[in-house]
Formats: structure tokens, C-alpha cells, sequence
């Protein structure tokens, strides 16, 4: 409907018709605040008839007609229209997300991780994980709450749960985060200046696409992600709406819960740095505007800098710390993954058994040496050959100090006793006999057993205290100390240090290749000479010597950490652990596999024709990957349209400009969640692109409003339209949805479902 004027001109009719009848004032702030929130679009004058206000429309196409003003009853329905669309969709969502929630009564997919992580939360027993706490933390919490106290393994796919595990309870709470995300994605693209008609279809296609729809009826962490991602856009979405009210309550209120978003979505997953990216670069556009409107004051443009700055890093980083508090306090106790620790961080676990050792590092010491770098652990070696190259003694990096990682450190010639008891510097000459097998560390012309290159030897353990070998030499090259002292010296703890082959000049090395089973799975050791640095360097753990004195030479305990010098250490081991995920995976894809769902992802089986298996509603999926490619055609015409006002129709050039903002935030989400995929050489699966599926939806929805519902003005027609795509898409949900919830097919219908060859779901099974 086409309409004309102003409100000021309503205004100007008020006043005129107030001084006529008193009582007409009171209608005129709600008036002005009706027809600022229809964005100013009825104009002509007020008229009074029968003491009641009314506003004359003009319908260019039809006729002109009056609608009568009630204030009440239009601010009643403007209000509720939202709040029931919402509240159907919400019912909806109860039953779509938490129907057969407890189906099946296994263990499926990862459950076995995130179950077996609520298992440690509840005894306090320290793991190692990739992604941050909070979702963990937070399934163990609703374990613990309805009774469970982690004493069902969830060792494998496919293990019935026992009648102790609240697992229907824990699997709700993902549900519910799920159901979450409903009116949210409603209440976003109403936020971005969208219809109603648009919010609903965009809210009941992320409702019915089953992929979605299975990843928030298990115990895994994307509903949360998704929930906290959606939230922070939201709230952003908001603030900028706000932003010609500066300093408002709500200005401040939706910035800072843009910041606690972002901070929420972080201590999920690391994947919750691609919507701090979104804001990021959103937050960049927003201050420049601002920079470069005159009328702005430097003093406020800092003072605006200084708010994002405040809520957009200080508030997420701070709630990212706390969440990581959170865990540390509640592991307390050592676990099964504490290798993976600094010998300073294991020492502050309750059941640490840390004894104090020898400062000082001599010769005639008996040590432990830990690799730096990598998550490997201590040099080690035992009583097993290498299988090929010279079939002596094996060397290798385990994860766990024991007698086979204990180290005898010699002169470089068994003449020289006259050194035992110095103390080791920076330039000696050593060699180190393995204690338990009394073989010597030793490197030669031999490639290693995994790493075939010309510029890596194989280290074994060879000869022995009645063979000496100029191969055994190992020169001391100290990389940095805790301290001056430490510089120069060795220092149990404080000094870092390479050990480079006398012989050969290559380095003691370690990286995370493990051997196969002749080496136990342990992690490879060769000397190499073109090798990255970092993972030459070694740190004395344990010191033992004979000829010391506890009360003449020094004893040291590993120094106690700083809650930040915990985080940091934690959050690097998290990224060098994420970096070594590079194992295949049967059910792995890639980025390029995911717009056009190339193929899903195996959860779980069964032998009574069952099974679940992540795949996408085809409609909804291919929908939002279509709306990004016409959304980079929209672009380039939009950027046309700001370069040449000619060649378009008005009406084009309007909408076109209409969706430059939230087409453009949108699309930035959806780019900024998908093409960082590209640069990871990690596992990766499907459901790593349910974020990015989830804006592509909103990008879907903004188009079909603009392009398509914009087209009609009889609203019969657009609830026609948008009936029609939910059908479909409704339809296409119920198909695929055996393989949702896991329930029973028949042949012919999951032959049905595949749509293509690589959908690698089993249809034999259900003949």
C-alpha cells in the first residue's frame, strides 16, 4: 500500500484540533509513537469524528478509505501479532526438537567424548579437550543436578546407557538450547527492518531442517554454539538499531549483550572467533561511519571507541576466563590427561606427589627430559627394536614419567670422572645412557622408521657402558633461562636447551608423528638439521645425583602458577592438540562438500533397521546456499547503483539499497563461519558448517521478503507464499526425519531419500 505525507503534518492537525476539544491531547504521544514504528509511512492529516482521532490512508491502486485510530487495541495487536507467531513456533519447536529425545538408549557420536568429559567434571578429575568449557561444564551440571555421579563409561557408540544416567535429561538441555534459537532467528529478521511473513518463514525453516534439528537432540555442543552465535547477532542487530540514540539504556543494554554473546559463544568453541569476527568487522564499519560524520566531536568518537572496546573485548575475554576459572576449580584432581601439562601446572593438582629435586644439573645426574614443544612427553626408550633401518633399540617421547625415562648424563670420555658432580653449561660435551637398559643415546646414517627424509637420522639407543662410539656425543646449546644463572647453566626446570649431535650436527627432535604398533603409539624422536626449532628443545624435569647433599645443594619444586599463566598454558596445549587432529575420518568432508551437501555423517546403528545419521533438509539447505550466490549478484549491482543512478527503476534501486546492511552483515557472518574451513588442514566434518548454514537461512528469507513478498500488497497472498514454502519444507523435514530420530523405514523410502550416491547412509539394512 502506497501512502503519503508526513507525520509532522498529524501532529500539526492534533494541535489544531486540541484547542478545539482538550481531551484530544492525550491521544497525540501514542499516536507519534504508532506512526514512527509503522517507520513514518502514514502521513495525511488526523481527522476527529466522534471525539475519536482517525488517519486518512491513500491507496494509489484502489480507492482512498479511512481507518479509525484506537490506540489500545493497535498497540494490543501490534504487540501480541509477534508474540503468538512466536509462541506457535515455540510449540512447534517443543515438539520437533524433543520428540523420541530419548531414542535411542546408546551412547551416539560424540556423546562418548562430551559424556565422558561430565563423567570428570563430576569426580574432578583434569582432561585435556580441544574446545573451551562452558557446554561441558554445563551438561555435567545437569547430570549432577538429576543424580548422576559419573560412573557410566561412554567408552563406544552404540553402549546402552544404565538406568543411573540421566542422559534424556542432559539431551533436553541441548533441546531446549535448540528451541532457543527459534525466536531468535524470528526476532532477528524483524530487527532488520523485515515482515513478519519473512520472520516467520525464517524462524519455521531453521525449525524443520533436520540437521539442526539432530544436532540439538544429542549431548554435543553445537545447539549451545548456535544458541550464543544467533544471540550475539541479535544483539547486535538491536544496538544498531538503536544507534541514533547513543548512551540510551537500550544502546548500552544490546551492546553489552552483544560482548556477553560473544564472550558465551568463545567458551563453547573456538568457532565462536568467527562471529567475534562478524562483530569485529560490523564494529569497524559502524566507528568509521561515525568517524567520518562531521557533526560527531573527536571527544565522542573516543568516548564511542572506548565503549565498544570495553563491551566488544573486555566483557568476552573476561567471561572467557572466568568459564576457564570455573574449570580449574572444579578439576582438582591429576586425571589420565595431565602429561599433557607443564611439570609447574601438574604441581598444583591436589594428588600432585611432586618431590623436591636437585637445582643443579651435573654430571653422574640421573634426569628426566621433557620435550618442550610438543604434547609427546619425556625421552624414553625399552627393550624393543626398531623393525627396520638399523634394528637397534627403540627411542621414542612418552607421555608419562616412568623408570624407562630415566637418564644418566657422562662425560664425553669415560676417562674424564674428574668432571662428575660439575655442573652442566651451555657448549659441553655428554652423552646420556638410558638407566634401565644402560644403552647409549645415539644417532647415524639411517632414516627414521615414520619420517623417510634426507635431512633426518634415526636416534636408537646403542652400545652400552663397555662400548663407547663417537655416534653417542651430544653437544649442550642452552636457548634461554629462567634467569642469568640459568642462562648459562642447566637448571632443573628453568633452562631451555637443544642438544645437537656432535657427529652429524643435527638436533634431538620430536614432532607428533607416533609409531605404529611395534613402537607402542608412541611419538617419533629423530635428529634433524632442517627442522623447526621449536621442537629441539628440551627441559631437565627430575634431577637425581648421588654425590649431592640435600643440605649443601639446592632443592627445587616447580614454582606455583598464576591463574592467567594456567589459562594461557591451557589454551596453547588446546592449540597444538586441535593442530595434530589431522587423522582421516571415515565420515570427514570438506569445506567444498558443504554448500551443496555432498554428504552427512554417520551417528549411530543399530541392527533393528534404525539409524541416525546427520543430513540436511534439501529444500532449506540449497535455499540458503542459492541466496548466497545471488546475494554476490546483488552486490555487484549495488554497487552499480551507487556508482550510476541510471538504468534501474526506482522502485529496484530502492529495494536493492534496502538490503545493502543486512544482506551485507549476514553474508559477512555466513563467509566469516565457512571460508576460515578452507585454511584448517585438521578433521573436518558436516556439522562444522551448521553456523554458516544457519545465516545462509536469514540470507534466504531476506531475499524471498524483498524480491518475492514485496511483489504483492494483499497480505492473503503473501501468507499464501509463505504457506507454500513451509509445506515444502515441512515435507522434506518429515521425509529425512527417520534418520533424525532414529526410527524405523521402510526400503523404498530411504531409497527415496537419496538424492545423491554420496549420501552414504545404509538402505540395505531396512529390506
Amino acid at each position: 500500500m502506497s501512502e503519503f505525507a508526513t507525520y509532522s503534518s498529524i501532529d500539526q492537525d492534533l494541535s489544531t484540533h486540541s484547542r478545539e476539544n482538550p481531551n484530544i491531547i492525550s491521544y497525540s504521544n501514542d499516536i507519534n509513537s504508532y506512526i514512527k514504528s509503522r517507520n513514518n509511512t502514514y502521513s495525511l492529516p488526523l481527522e476527529i469524528k466522534n471525539h475519536k482521532p482517525y488517519i486518512t490512508e491513500y491507496d494509489d491502486k484502489y480507492h482512498k478509505k479511512k481507518v479509525h485510530f484506537n490506540n489500545n487495541k493497535i498497540e494490543f495487536i501490534h504487540n501480541n501479532i509477534d508474540s503468538i507467531n512466536v509462541g506457535i513456533l515455540t510449540f512447534l519447536a517443543l515438539i520437533v526438537r524433543l520428540w523420541k529425545i530419548s531414542n535411542p538408549k546408546q551412547v551416539v557420536f560424540d556423546e562418548v567424548h562430551f559424556g565422558g568429559f561430565a563423567n570428570k567434571y563430576i569426580k574432578g578429575k583434569f582432561f585435556m579437550d580441544v574446545h573451551p568449557p562452558l557446554a561441558k561444564i554445563m551438561f555435567a551440571m545437569v547430570g549432577y543436578i538429576f543424580g548422576y555421579r559419573g560412573n557410566f563409561s561412554f567408552e563406544s557408540i552404540g553402549l546402552d546407557y544404565t538406568d543411573d544416567v540421566p542422559y534424556v535429561a542432559m539431551r533436553i538441555y541441548s533441546g531446549l538450547c535448540g528451541i532457543a534459537v527459534i525466536p531468535i532467528a524470528y526476532y532477528t529478521i524483524k530487527g532488520l527492518n523485515f515482515s513478519r511473513y519473512a520472520a516467520f518463514l525464517g524462524a519455521l525453516l531453521v525449525l524443520f531442517e533436520n540437521s539442526l534439528a539432530t544436532q540439538s537432540r544429542l549431548i554435543l555442543l553445537d545447539s549451545q554454539l548456535i544458541l550464543f552465535a544467533s544471540f550475539t547477532l541479535l544483539s547486535w542487530v538491536n544496538f544498531y538499531a538503536n544507534k541514533e540514540r547513543p548512551w540510551s539504556f537500550d544502546w548500552w543494554y544490546w551492546l553489552i549483550g552483544t560482548g556477553v554473546g560473544l564472550g558465551l559463544t568463545f567458551s563453547v568453541k573456538w568457532i565462536g572467533l568467527f562471529i567475534i569476527a562478524t562483530i569485529g568487522l560490523a564494529t569497524i564499519k559502524d566507528l568509521w561511519d561515525i568517524l567520518g560524520d562531521i557533526d560527531i566531536s573527536m571527544f565522542s568518537v573516543i568516548k564511542h571507541f572506548l565503549a565498544r572496546a570495553l563491551c566488544l573485548i573486555v566483557i568476552p575475554l573476561s567471561i572467557y576466563a572466568f568459564f576457564f576459572q570455573i574449570h580449574l576449580l572444579i578439576l582438582t584432581k591429576k586425571g589420565t590427561d595431565y602429561a599433557f601439562l607443564s611439570p609447574e601446572f601438574q604441581a598444583t593438582f591436589k594428588d600432585s606427589n611432586t618431590q623436591p629435586t636437585y637445582y643443579d644439573v651435573a654430571y653422574n645426574s640421573r634426569v628426566y627430559i621433557r620435550h618442550v614443544n610438543t604434547n609427546g612427553g619425556y625421552l624414553h626408550s625399552h627393550n624393543h627394536l626398531y623393525p627396520t633401518g638399523s634394528k637397534q633399540q627403540q627411542i621414542t617421547l612418552y607421555s608419562y614419567s616412568d623408570e624407562n625415562s630415566e637418564w644418566l648424563i657422562l662425560p664425553q670420555r669415560d676417562k674424564e670422572k674428574n668432571k662428575l658432580g660439575q655442573i652442566l653449561k651451555d657448549g659441553d660435551s655428554i652423552r646420556l645412557q638410558h638407566v634401565p637398559t644402560g644403552r647409549r643415546l645415539h644417532s647415524h646414517d639411517h632414516r627414521p622408521p615414520m619420517t623417510d627424509e634426507e635431512y633426518q637420522n634415526e636416534v636408537s639407543g646403542y652400545g652400552g657402558p663397555s662400548v663407547s662410539d663417537p655416534r653417542d656425543v651430544w653437544i649442550i646449546e642452552i636457548v634461554k633461562g629462567r634467569d642469568k644463572e640459568s642462562s648459562q647453566y642447566i637448571k632443573t626446570f628453568d633452562t631451555v636447551f637443544r642438544l645437537r649431535h656432535k657427529n652429524s650436527g643435527c638436533y634431538l627432535y620430536s614432532h607428533p608423528v607416533k609409531l605404529p604398533d611395534w613402537g607402542f603409539n608412541q611419538q617419533e624422536v629423530t635428529c634433524g638439521t632442517d627442522v623447526l626449532k621449536a621442537n629441539t628443545l628440551w627441559a631437565i624435569e627430575k634431577n637425581m645425583n648421588d654425590s649431592f647433599d640435600e643440605q649443601t645443594n639446592k632443592m627445587v619444586k616447580p614454582r606455583r602458577l598464576s591463574f592467567f599463566e594456567k589459562l594461557i598454558e591451557l589454551n596453547m596445549v588446546m592449540f597444538k592438540i586441535n593442530n595434530e587432529l589431522t587423522s582421516s575420518h571415515p565420515y570427514e568432508s570438506r569445506p567444498l562438500d558443504w554448500p551443496i551437501l555432498k554428504r552427512g555423517i554417520s551417528f549411530w546403528g543399530s541392527s533393528k533397521s534404525t539409524s541416525i545419521y546427520l543430513i540436511g533438509n534439501p529444500f532449506v539447505w540449497y535455499l540458503g546456499s542459492i541466496s548466497i550466490g545471488i546475494f554476490v549478484i546483488y552486490y555487484i549491482l549495488f554497487l552499480l547503483v551507487k556508482q550510476a543512478k541510471a538504468g534501474l527503476s526506482k522502485k529496484v534501486r530502492k529495494s536493492l539499497i534496502k538490503l545493502a546492511y543486512p544482506g551485507g552483515l549476514l553474508f559477512t557472518a555466513w563467509a566469516t563461519h565457512y571460508l576460515p574451513f578452507f585454511l584448517m588442514g585438521r578433521q573436518l566434518f558436516l556439522h562444522h558448517y551448521l553456523p554458516a548454514l544457519y545465516f545462509s537461512i536469514l540470507i534466504s528469507v531476506i531475499f524471498i521478503d524483498t524480491i518475492l513478498l514485496n511483489r504483492f500488497r494483499q497480505p492473503t497472498t503473501k501468507i499464501i507464499i509463505v504457506a507454500i514454502l513451509s509445506i515444502i519444507a515441512i515435507f522434506n523435514y518429515k521425509k529425512y526425519s527417520p534418520l533424525t530420530y532414529g526410527t524405523p523405514m521402510s526400503y523404498n523410502h530411504c531409497l527415496s531419500m537419496k538424492m545423491k550416491d554420496t549420501w552414504d547412509f545404509d538402505c540395505y539394512k531396512y529390506k
